[in-house]
Order: structure tokens, then sequence, then C-alpha cells
């Protein structure tokens, strides 16, 4: 889990593959429990990480015997599993076939009259394809006398499962493209933002209200970039990972300090900004307000008084 067809629960698929259950009641084709079992709930090898799907043949023999009698009653084969998009056997992508001494599907499946219906029991959700979860590589089991709250940490409804601490999604290639372009852009979010700070502290007084709130948010983000500086430099381990072994993501607020440090300058000063940008829209609104007309009008006797005769 999750398989293909993005079920992340085992009573998902069970929802989904019950509609199976007469087809293969009645056997139209011996393959065809196998190609069920193999589409929703596929196969994992601790050394083999890509998606192990059936053959195109297990598919084809699979169709070959139930879609004919499915035909009969008015449904098609599910365009999802077409067989067209499952490689072949033989070919470079490593696909599962039915290992068995049993004939294969020949020919359609023509099925005796029905007898006279009896109350059935409730199919198991699984087809008998249930599979034990655990807590298995690329996760991280967590120690209870490590962790004081290992018992609240839980991955996919696994307790005391934890993230990697560098997750396996990503390359080493895209981490590195990631670290290099966050620590491009807040380097020139640093220069320019302590550019504007410096020249504010150099002359208070040149800078007043409605140029005052942008000194504010450009002082917010000198401090957001330098929260991403200083978990650039410290490096990742150091900040977001714990020093059990192996590391993991850290999931308690009783971290390392730089953690908390990192954290406070990204998210108080993120939030900090975001208030004091809403402020500059509203300033700047306030402001396409005022008309000509709601200046102040001088008259001719006011006028010469202010007009300095040289």
């Amino acid at each position: 889990m999750p398989n293909q067809f993005n079920h992340d629960t085992q009573e998902e698929v069970g929802l989904e593959v019950h509609q199976f259950w007469p087809l293969v009641r009645i056997r139209c084709s011996p393959d065809l429990l196998f190609f069920l079992c193999s589409m929703y709930t596929p196969i994992c090898l601790p050394d083999y990480r890509r998606p192990l799907p059936p053959c195109r043949s297990v598919c084809e023999r699979a169709k070959r015997g139930c879609s004919p009698l499915m035909s009969q009653y008015g449904f098609e084969w599910p365009e999802r599993m077409s067989c067209e998009n499952l490689p072949a056997l033989g070919d470079e992508t490593l696909c599962m076939d039915q290992n068995s001494s049993e004939s294969t599907t020949t020919a359609p499946y023509v099925p005796k009259p029905t007898p006279k219906p009896r109350p059935r029991p409730h199919a198991p959700p699984l087809l008998g394809c249930e599979r034990q979860c655990s807590c298995r590589e690329p996760l991280v089991p967590t120690k209870r006398d490590f962790y004081s709250r290992s018992s609240r940490i839980s991955t996919a409804h696994l307790p005391n499962c934890a993230q990697p601490c560098r997750q396996p999604y990503f390359s080493a290639e895209e981490h590195a493209f990631t670290a290099f372009w966050i620590g491009l852009w807040s380097s020139l979010c640093f220069v320019s933002t302590l550019t504007i700070v410096a020249t504010f502290l150099i002359d208070m007084e040149r800078f007043i209200y409605p140029e005052r709130p942008i000194i504010f948010l450009a002082t917010c983000y000198l401090f957001v970039s330098l929260g991403y500086i200083i978990r650039l430099v410290a490096g990742h381990e150091r900040v977001a990972c714990s020093i059990s072994d192996p590391p993991h993501i850290l999931y308690d607020t009783t971290g390392p300090a730089l953690c908390t440090l990192v954290f406070l300058l990204i998210y108080f000063f993120g939030m900090a900004s975001s208030i004091c940008l809403d402020l500059v829209r509203e300033d700047a609104g306030h402001l396409e307000e005022v008309s000509i007309a709601d200046l102040p009008v001088l008259d001719a006797e006011e006028y010469r008084s202010s007009v300095h005769v040289q």
C-alpha cells in the first residue's frame, strides 16, 4: 500500500475488489484470482523498491476467460486494468507470472444453469491476499527508551514508526539543487533587506508614514532569510534530525536549540511579514481614496502669505 489505484488501506481495496467475487466463485479463469491480488495488493520486496505489476500474459488469460461472460450481462473489461498497460514477460520491466501447474485459460467458460440462490457468506475483503504491515525501510522504528513520546509517533497507522531523516523519494542531485536554490534566494533576500534596514537606521527621520510599514516588512523578511541561511550553514541533519541510530525526523518540541531557532525565525517572522503586508495593502487602498477635492484650498490672502518674495 498504496497501490496503483491510489488505495491507502486494505479496507478500500476490499470494497472495490469485492465486485469481482462472483467471477472468482464461478472460476471463469484460473488466473483471475492471481491477477486481482497482484493488481490490488502488489507484493513488496525488501531489495526491490519499484512497482512489481503482473505480466501482460496473466491479464490476457484472465480477460480471455472472463470477458465473454461479463459481456453477456452488459459489463466490459475495466479500462483501468487494460492489458496493454502491463509489461510483457521478458521485457526490461520486471513483472509477475503465475507459477502453477494448472492449465491456463484456453477458452471462454460457459456457466451451468444457476441453481436456486442460497445465502452466501460475506467474502473476505482481500480474497486471501492479506499482508501484515510492519515498520520497514525506508521508515525508521523508534525506541521507547529514547523518545518520551514514541507511542504518539506513527506513520500510516503504524505506531513507533517515524519518517527517515532524508526522504528516499528524491535523489541526491535533487536535494543538492533544492539546497542551492533556497540558499541563492535567501542570500539575495538577506542582502537586499539588510540594505533597507541599514539605510533606515542611518537616517530614521527620512522614512515616515506611509513608508515606515515597508521597513517593518523588510525587517521580517530579513529574519526569515536568516533562518534559511542558518539551516543551510548548520546542515539538515543538525537542525531537523534526531541523534538516534538510525536518525529520523524530529517529532518533539524538546529538540536541539538550532531546530527551535530556525522554527521561530521562519514561522514567527513569516507570519509577522504577512500581517505587515496586509497593513501596507490596506494603507495603499486608503491613499487611493484621497481625491483632490479632499485637499485644503488656500485663498488668495493665505497664498500670498505663504509665498516668500525674494
